[in-house]
């Protein structure tokens, strides 16, 4: 549940690319790599080193949770799923 506060932080987001966190982060919000030491030092540096990376990521991070993981797209949800079981259970 942490990963939804992080990406609305706005900040570069490093994880592994196992299921646990593609399941909401991909490539164009976070540097997804393999879950080696070797891998997420490298992704640490590169990240370090290149500012533009780091904004960008962050920037369409907060831009995700801003669009998909607030109030009111939990909301907008719930409403569908009681707009389709009126529509198609209640009859």
């Amino acid at each position: 549940m942490k990963i939804y506060s992080y990406l609305d932080a706005g900040r570069a987001i490093l994880a592994t690319d196992l299921p646990t966190h593609t399941q909401v982060l991909d490539s164009d919000v976070a540097h997804l790599v393999p879950p080696t030491p070797d891998a997420m030092s490298k992704a640490i540096i590169e990240l370090i080193q290149n500012a533009d990376v780091r904004t960008s990521l962050g920037t369409r991070a907060k831009a995700l949770a801003r669009e998909h993981y607030c109030l009111s797209a939990f909301r907008a949800g719930v409403d569908r799923l009681y707009d389709y079981i009126a529509a198609n259970c209640l009859k």
